[in-house]
């Protein structure tokens, strides 16, 4: 079966904290739990479905959840990324990446994300990465190339929109996360993830569906560019008036 999560994380593109916070929330999936961590570091995962536009604000400068220059804990920090984590188990025995994941996930038409007809990225993977990774029972990450049997495969895809204003500090931001809250389309990522069959959900293929919104809403102005992390690589784009 293939179960979808989702949850706000640091910025996998270059957040010292990712790879912790990649390893705690493995182990609260596993074991069934909705956290797991220390609560009040920025490796703490947290599972959630309600996101406000400072989940999905990267950065090249250090910040957290829409603020430059955070105090400790957090100051080493690279902004936030809303993330998708797709989870294939099977009770009765072990599965391999081998019978094939496919990802699409879609956004109404005008996001900033959208790469052409709604779709913000469409994905295929058959051997594990850093970012599908194959874990036992409890999390533990087993399985980062190759293919081989596993108790879980967990794979993670973040989302997030860069402030295109320079030189990157606190107003650069803020214009950014009043961009989001100002475009409608930005505020809506779907996710449909298929396991050992075509890309598409329903007709009785292993699959899971996964919608994630940003709620704040509050106008002002400002404008955005894209970059997206993608189970490949890095994905990016830009408005077609920035920069």
């Amino acid at each position: 079966m293939v179960t979808i999560f989702t949850a706000v994380a640091p910025n996998a593109a270059g957040s010292p904290s990712y790879a912790a916070w990649q390893a705690n929330a493995q182990h609260a999936i596993a074991l069934g739990l909705t956290s797991f961590g220390t609560p009040g570091t920025p490796s703490f995962f947290s599972e959630t479905s309600m996101f406000v536009a400072a989940d999905e604000d990267p950065t090249n400068l250090p910040s957290w959840e829409g603020m430059a220059s955070p105090a400790p804990p957090f100051n080493n920090e690279l902004g936030n990324r809303i993330t998708f984590i797709a989870v294939v188990h099977d009770a009765l025995g072990l599965v391999n990446i081998s019978s094939g994941m496919s990802f699409l996930f879609t956004v109404p038409i005008g996001s900033d994300y959208d790469l052409g007809g709604g779709i913000a990225l469409s994905a295929s993977r058959s051997t594990y990465s850093s970012f599908t990774v194959g874990t036992d029972a409890t999390g533990l990450t087993t399985n980062t190339s190759g293919t081989g049997n596993v108790n879980f495969i967990i794979s993670f895809v973040g989302f997030g929109l860069e402030p295109f204003e320079s030189p990157e500090n606190q107003t650069a931001i803020n214009d950014n996360l009043a961009a989001i809250r100002a475009t409608p389309a930005d505020r809506t990522i779907n996710d449909c993830t298929t396991f050992g069959a075509t890309q598409g959900c329903g007709g009785g293929l292993a699959s899971g569906t996964r919608t994630a919104l940003v709620s704040d809403v509050v106008p002002e102005p400002g404008t955005v560019t894209l970059l997206a992390l993608g189970l490949v690589g890095f994905v990016a784009a830009r408005r077609r008036f920035a920069r």
